[in-house]
């Protein structure tokens, strides 16, 4: 987020953050902090990637964003893809690996699709510092 308070519309207010006002710009990195992408949000937009419509049509804005990034990954069987959990869901990892490209993400508890993971309430019961399930 890039901080702006004056009047523009591409500004965007995230309640509970540091920097509530301004610009939400997002890249694809390198893990060496190389930019090979960069897109800043400017409002719902068409999505160009070369993915199956019944695909991107199903997928939230959020996902859609991973989409479009992957368009320039020239050989998917080379790069994983890292991203939070704005970004994760079920369905964007099981499209991301129809198109060949590995991923891996925290998704949030209401995005899993009723996995076969165990419950958010079991995990926080346990003791041991670290554990996941997957």
């Amino acid at each position: 987020m890039v901080k702006y308070y004056g009047h523009h519309s591409p500004k965007q207010f995230t309640r509970g953050k540091p920097v509530r006002f301004g610009y939400k710009d997002r890249m694809l990195c390198s893990s060496d902090k190389f930019c090979y992408s960069f897109d800043t949000y400017c409002g719902a937009k068409p999505s160009s990637v070369q993915a199956p419509t019944k695909i991107k049509t199903s997928l939230p804005l959020c996902s859609r964003v991973v989409l479009d990034f992957t368009k320039i990954i020239d050989a998917p069987s080379d790069d994983v893809l890292f991203f939070d959990n704005h970004f994760a869901s079920h369905d964007v990892l099981n499209a991301l690996r129809k198109i060949g490209i590995r991923a891996t993400g925290t998704v949030r508890d209401n995005r899993t699709k009723k996995g076969p993971l165990v419950s958010a309430k079991t995990i926080k019961k346990r003791k041991d510092r670290g554990f996941f399930d997957f």
